[in-house]
């Protein structure tokens, strides 16, 4: 919503307090590159890596969101196209930042169309001020890459997994119970590093559906399927991947690799979800801007 600085006086001055720190986050969100460092939690895995600045990312377009829709709201229209435009920029740095990167990017950009669409509801902008929106909402599109970004970087979180496993390294931080007791040297890695690969490209597969009707039925058909074959049982905290007491090679290799399915590999029908809702948003956006 739009608002006056006597609305939320408090908000008001810390954003005056403050300009020049986001004046200088505006700038570098413009920057045509950008880098944010990957930083693994235990040096060594994919599945370790932190992105503590999604975080603060999204907290600083939100400031930027809030000084947008005041500055609509004075008539600093310039002010406010400046902020809105930082905001959809920067939200396309953080989805080059893991598929996590991405879903945050579909919320910051989500708050832009959101200031936005407040800021236009007033009723008082001029031709040549639409146009200026429309301007930046074509150069800008819409938020993607979620399949991309699945079919690479989750894949190799998880097959990083399965190898730090297989050579004898426990994954990211030893916080995973299951894994007590694991002889890697039991378990067949390729039929556990195809099952891994199966999974992957399956949800990959259902996220590259453009029809929301038609992934949903295909999320649908594949919950049934775990659920048939008792996949997607939680794993029990108080079990672990010692053999079992005649337990063959192939069984074991299949638990462990249903194990560490179930421990590793996102589910990611709700992110299927997320991504269909930035593509209405984008286009609900430029659908009211037109109107």
């Amino acid at each position: 919503r739009v608002w006056q600085a006597r609305d939320f006086p408090e908000l008001a001055e810390y954003l005056a307090a403050e300009k020049k720190p986001l004046d200088l986050a505006t700038a570098a969100a413009l920057r045509e590159k950008w880098w944010m460092p990957s930083v693994s939690r235990d040096g060594r895995s994919l599945a370790g890596v932190i992105l503590p600045g999604l975080s603060s990312g999204r907290e600083v377009a939100y400031t930027l969101c809030a000084r947008a829709t005041l500055r609509g709201a004075s008539g600093d229209f310039a002010g406010f196209l400046s902020d809105v435009t930082a905001v959809k920029h920067l939200a396309r740095h953080v989805a080059h930042e893991a598929l996590i990167g991405v879903l945050v990017a579909m919320v910051i950009d989500q708050a832009a169309d959101q200031a936005i669409a407040a800021v236009a509801a007033q009723g008082n902008l001029t031709a040549a001020q639409i146009g200026g929106i429309d301007k930046l909402l074509e150069a800008t599109g819409r938020i993607d890459g979620v399949h991309e970004m699945v079919d690479l970087e989750e894949r190799w979180a998880v097959l990083d997994t399965a190898a730090q496993l297989a050579i004898g390294r426990t994954p990211i931080t030893g916080e995973e119970p299951g894994f007590t007791g694991l002889d890697p040297g039991r378990v067949d890695w390729d039929t556990v590093l195809r099952h891994l690969n199966a999974e992957v490209d399956d949800q990959a597969r259902i996220l590259d559906i453009a029809d929301p009707a038609q992934q949903t039925a295909a999320w649908k058909a594949r919950n049934e399927r775990l659920h048939a074959a008792g996949a997607d049982a939680p794993p029990d905290p108080a079990a672990n991947a010692a053999p079992k007491a005649g337990e063959s090679r192939a069984a074991y290799t299949q638990r462990i690799g249903r194990l560490i399915d179930a421990e590793i590999v996102p589910t990611l029908d709700r992110t299927g979800t997320l991504r269909q809702r930035e593509i209405l948003a984008h286009e609900l956006t430029r659908t009211f801007m037109a109107a």
